[in-house]
């Protein structure tokens, strides 16, 4: 999949308007999570579908992520599955983004980052 035209690339950017970054910034972080990991993206977006098939306007990224996290240790059985909820708002808005019937379903505030 392909990161969305509005997002900067994360990588290109090596100084914060804290500073210098002594790390990953979480949204190369999640960059980084969500190539290695593109089934994480599909089971949210399966997820909110169901939540939305259910009649719910909106819902909130933490629960599936809880629900995600279930899915991964209890039912697939990977027991180090990290999922990292600094990862939460990322997740939300490229859902939005990407997935037309999906825009709107999560609320989006403002990130520290902008």
């Amino acid at each position: 999949m392909q990161m969305p035209i509005e997002w900067e690339n994360p990588r290109e950017v090596s100084v914060t308007q804290r500073g210098i970054r002594r790390g990953p910034s979480i949204a190369e972080a999640f960059w980084a999570f969500h190539e290695s990991r593109p089934d994480v993206y599909a089971l949210l977006v399966l997820l909110a579908r169901e939540v939305k098939a259910t009649g719910q306007a909106r819902y909130g990224m933490k629960a599936l992520f809880e629900r995600a996290r279930w899915h991964y240790v209890i039912e697939r059985r990977e027991l180090g599955f990290v999922l990292n909820n600094n990862y939460t708002s990322h997740y939300a808005r490229l859902i939005a983004q990407c997935e037309p019937d999906l825009e709107g379903f999560f609320e989006l505030r403002r990130l520290r980052s902008e």
